[in-house]
């Protein structure tokens, strides 16, 4: 009497907030928040990772959203597969929460999600269209007031927008700033972490290295995404990327999703482990 239809595996509402419940119970320095009230009223949860007792100036910062596309399950899949990986006991998802306080958002349009909405190009504009200095979205809104306080206060290290790609998309890539952000600094560090992905991610996601080419021009009135707004506001050593992870290959089930998401995990441990912070603007 029932049709169920998803063209991945399905992570609504109720998953993230298990997920966060799931995340706080094993790690005492786990706090679930809610970043935002939807348009329609839903909460949209985070969680966020802080070793207690140390001091945030003496600490890398990382945050990590997904699904501002809805019909894009897979990167909620990576979420959590980053999030379960950072909370066990790996050594050096331990060592990953000693250095860094972490923010993971595993559903940004959390509106779409739940009405079974693609919510790519939807009106007025989808989410990744959205940053701009009068977002539509409420809970874009909040996420750009959090990370604005977090670059300002030079406690932003690493940016990453979690999304699917299109169908005929079968490997791992990367899309990085266009090029009036890509000062050197960035560039140096985007590289390494970029070798130490390739490194890590290896299967069932291979990455190869590819990126998407960057634009010659950045004019905040037309790149509205979320990785070059983040990018503009941050320090000169921030890395700011969207990061997309196949749906259409055999590996693109849960289990190909979560390990994806705990090799993310050993990358930015690694990542974090160099010095690469700027002492520009201080």
């Amino acid at each position: 009497s029932t049709l169920w239809l998803a063209w991945g595996p399905p992570f609504t509402l109720k998953d993230a907030n298990q997920l966060i419940e799931k995340v706080c119970n094993a790690c005492p320095d786990a706090r679930s928040f809610v970043l935002a009230r939807t348009r329609e009223g839903r909460p949209v949860p985070g969680v966020r990772i802080a070793q207690v007792g140390t001091a945030a100036g003496q600490r890398f910062s990382v945050w990590i959203q997904a699904r501002q596309h809805a019909w894009e399950c897979g990167s909620s899949w990576v979420a959590r597969g980053f999030l379960e990986w950072l909370v066990s006991n790996d050594p050096a998802a331990e060592l990953l929460r000693r250095k860094a306080d972490i923010v993971v958002i595993p559903i940004v349009d959390v509106d779409s999600v739940e009405q079974g909405q693609g919510g790519k190009a939807q009106i007025p504009h989808d989410q990744n269209r959205d940053w701009t200095s009068e977002p539509y979205f409420p809970e874009v809104r909040a996420g750009m007031k959090e990370l604005s306080t977090l670059a300002k206060a030079d406690q932003l290290d690493l940016f990453l927008d979690l999304h699917n790609p299109s169908y005929n998309d079968r490997t791992i890539f990367f899309y990085i700033p266009p090029l009036p952000l890509r000062f050197s600094e960035r560039v140096t560090n985007e590289d390494n972490f970029l070798k130490l992905a390739q490194e890590q991610m290896t299967g069932p996601f291979p990455y190869t290295g590819k990126i998407f080419p960057p634009g010659d021009t950045y004019d905040p009135t037309v790149d509205k995404t979320v990785d070059c707004w983040a990018a503009a506001q941050s320090r000169p050593h921030v890395v700011s990327l969207t990061l997309e992870i196949p749906w259409n290959v055999p590996a693109s089930t849960p289990s190909g999703y979560l390990k994806a998401g705990a090799q993310l995990g050993r990358s930015i441990d690694l990542y974090l482990r160099a010095s690469i912070r700027s002492d520009q603007g201080k």
